[in-house]
């Protein structure tokens, strides 16, 4: 066994075991920043609007250098996620968060509608971006429908064509990513896209999972947007000619779970389906408050934990293991909400996991995965060494 999926399988075990406990037996493996709850668009599918906080309200550019820094020297974060709203409205503050963060070898990641992006993309490029992450939800008409604005879909476009471009003139070392949001509008446009993304030479292109108010997990209602069990069932051709599709640039995302979507959407997904590991993986910290202290959120709006970091003196590490923090991640444990967020789960222990309930049995599969011969024997040994 080599010592990179070892140390996989450790990860994975840890995690297991901080939710089973309630507690956090390993490091968050991403810092997660909203930067500003403020955004130039104001799509049908989100809610973000309901909070928004003006500029004033927001943290500044020195509080958010000293919590990466604090971040990186704590748990020693490998990734950081900048998200929003929309980050772009920070100008060039965007770019110098960028940049050091990356002095001090984080991955970063850049979430963005792409409508602001050309104008930023070469000085984010020199900064050290990893990934941008670029929303497009369907061809031209309709994404302008969506986003409420006849200029998203162009603008996003030139953005990754830009992209694309100063990358191959420059080599700059990053990925480009479009994110769709499944629904019912959208979804006999996945395919047409998904071809359109590689011929712009996108990287990856990610379906993602529409909640029908996406700052209060608790709403459940399903929407006009929410795509029923007829439009599930197109989906299901339309995956197996993506997968079936050569390209040219684009990959499709990895983890993406056919089985798991679909039921989620016929809304026959059950709780042991999946296992939520939010409070345990990810650091998410929201930038907009009216207190301007910045808030640690196991489960964003979920388990109503809005943990002010001020109160913790900014000290993340007595944050993640506090009191506050513990009676969320319990929260999260009894949550019954109807949700699919993969980016709170662990995609290869959940399809372990779905396999057979069996917890050993699971690890077999895990281990089959990596073609180990004898996974049990082997978790026994990492067991009994003491690095499980």
């Amino acid at each position: 066994m080599d010592n990179k999926n070892l140390k996989e399988l450790a990860r994975l075990v840890l995690y297991n075991r901080s939710y089973f406990l309630s507690s956090p037996l390993i490091n968050p493996e991403v810092l997660q920043i909203s930067i500003t709850n403020r955004c130039n668009l104001k799509c049908k599918f989100c809610s973000i609007h309901k909070y928004t906080t003006s500029e004033e309200e927001e943290i500044g550019l020195k509080d958010i250098k000293n919590i990466i820094t604090i971040a990186k020297n704590q748990f020693d974060i490998k990734e950081l996620i900048l998200t929003g709203g929309e980050p772009l409205l920070l100008g060039d503050d965007i770019v110098r968060i960028s940049e050091f963060a990356h002095k001090k070898n984080i991955r970063i990641i850049l979430t963005t509608n792409g409508f602001l992006l050309q104008k930023y993309a070469r000085s984010l490029a020199e900064a050290g971006i990893s990934h941008f992450h670029i929303s497009i939800d369907g061809l031209k008409n309709t994404h302008n429908y969506l986003r409420n604005n006849p200029e998203s879909f162009s603008r996003a476009v030139e953005s990754i064509k830009y992209l694309v471009k100063i990358r191959h003139m420059y080599s700059y070392n990053y990925s480009v990513g479009v994110a769709m949001l499944m629904l019912k509008s959208n979804i006999n446009q996945i395919y047409e896209l998904y071809k359109y993304a590689d011929s712009l030479g996108v990287d990856i292109f990610e379906l993602l999972y529409y909640l029908p108010d996406n700052t209060e997990f608790s709403v459940t209602d399903q929407t006009f947007l929410w795509p029923d069990s007829n439009d599930m069932d197109k989906f299901n051709h339309i995956y197996k000619k993506i997968i079936e599709t050569k390209t040219e640039n684009i990959q499709f995302d990895k983890y993406f779970d056919i089985d798991l979507v679909c039921r989620y959407y016929k809304r026959i997904m059950h709780h042991e389906d999946w296992k939520c590991f939010a409070g345990f993986k990810n650091f998410f910290i929201t930038m907009s408050d009216p207190k301007k202290q910045g808030r640690f959120e196991p489960c964003l709006f979920m388990c109503k934990a809005h943990i002010p970091l001020k109160d913790y003196d900014y000290d993340l590490k007595r944050a993640w293991y506090s009191n506050q923090a513990h009676k969320a991640r319990i929260a999260i444990k009894k949550c019954q909400v109807y949700c699919y967020q993969k980016c709170f789960s662990l995609p290869l222990f959940e399809k372990a996991q779905r396999v057979n309930n069996n917890f050993l049995k699971s690890f077999d599969l895990f281990f089959e995965n990596y073609n180990f011969k004898n996974g049990r024997q082997c978790f026994f040994h990492l067991f009994v060494a003491g690095r499980i």
